[in-house]
């Protein structure tokens, strides 16, 4: 049996093929997000990502890129270039930004 080809659309153009795999990375990155439009053999239409099967990823892509950027926050601060106040109200912006 074939692997599903999936595509997404950026700026309306159409992007891939790709694994899903690959799709999976995608989201883990921030390049596809829940209003991402997504098509695979079988879809009538495009669909928003959030209303197909890759919704179950949305929600661990979204973590990884928050534990990503606590990371790379962390690294600014011990390297001394933001002070605790500046760590902390970055920290609350990307929370923030999560709801």
């Amino acid at each position: 049996m074939d692997e599903k080809k999936w595509y997404y659309a950026e700026k309306k153009e159409r992007k891939g093929p790709f694994t899903e795999e690959q799709l999976i990375d995608f989201i883990q990155t921030g390049t596809i997000t829940a209003a991402t439009l997504l098509w695979t053999k079988g879809f009538e239409n495009w669909s928003k990502a959030e209303d197909t099967e890759m919704s179950v990823h949305l929600e661990t892509g979204r973590q990884s890129q928050i534990e990503n950027e606590f990371a790379r926050l962390a690294k600014l601060k011990e390297s001394g270039v933001l002070t605790e106040e500046e760590f902390q109200t970055a920290k609350a912006l990307v929370l923030k930004t999560e709801t």
